[in-house]
């Protein structure tokens, strides 16, 4: 008979996702020339959806974690030397795409999600928990 193989899986907590993901949508935004062409548009005509599906997937990842507990990691990463600058900027921009209800981001999961959770809720939720997540990373 043999033995069981086993070994140890790592994987990202979804505080690490979230800001990864932030960070993300950063560096497509600063990439994409200044006048970048209209989105692809697959086969049935509608636009990519990678972008509202990156967003949506932000929103479910705020589901799994409270946002204190996601913001205080996130500030004791930042204190770290080498992912410290990551870190800040990417919750400088999940800031500025979940911070506001009519933020991009959140336009983005209210698309995504339609029809899965109620606009209020998408749009309630990733303020809240944004403004949250700031709180308890900036210290308070």
């Amino acid at each position: 008979m043999t033995e069981p193989v086993t070994a140890p899986l790592y994987v990202a907590a979804p505080r690490v996702l979230l800001d990864a993901t932030a960070a993300l949508d950063a560096h497509r935004r600063a990439s994409r020339p200044s006048r970048s062409p209209a989105p692809p548009r697959c086969s049935s005509g509608r636009p990519h959806r990678l972008k509202p599906k990156d967003a949506g997937d932000v929103l479910r990842l705020m589901r799994a974690e409270g946002p204190g507990q996601v913001g205080r990691r996130l500030r004791e990463l930042a204190a770290d030397p080498i992912a410290g600058p990551s870190v800040s900027e990417g919750v400088d921009h999940l800031r500025r795409l979940f911070g506001r209800p009519r933020a991009s981001g959140v336009e983005q999961a209210v698309q995504a999600l339609a029809g899965a959770l109620p606009e209020e809720s998408v749009r309630g939720l990733a303020v809240a928990y944004t403004e949250a997540l700031i709180g308890a990373y900036e210290g308070g």
